[in-house]
């Protein structure tokens, strides 16, 4: 997967998150997750499910939020496939 951009300010904003994505099941729904630690566990921030462009593309816009602690936070941007059976 991609994500752009890479960082984003301290006020937060949107990202852009691609795959390509390989599915006999033409109407696979595929999603983004983003992640971080909070207290020592995964914890999902923002969710997209991203839509289909050209062939095998998908893509989709996600907001994260404002960062209101002194150090940086850093995101997993996870992508799942799940096929609609």
């Amino acid at each position: 997967p991609g994500v752009t951009p890479r960082s984003l300010p301290s006020a937060g904003g949107e990202v852009t998150v691609s795959a390509t994505v390989v599915s006999c099941d033409p109407s696979v729904r595929v999603k983004g997750d983003a992640i971080t630690v909070v207290n020592g566990a995964p914890k999902v921030i923002a969710s997209v499910t991203l839509t289909r462009g050209a062939g095998n593309a998908f893509s989709g816009r996600l907001r994260l939020p404002a960062n209101r602690k002194k150090k940086a936070v850093t995101y997993a941007i996870v992508v799942s496939a799940t096929p609609l059976v």
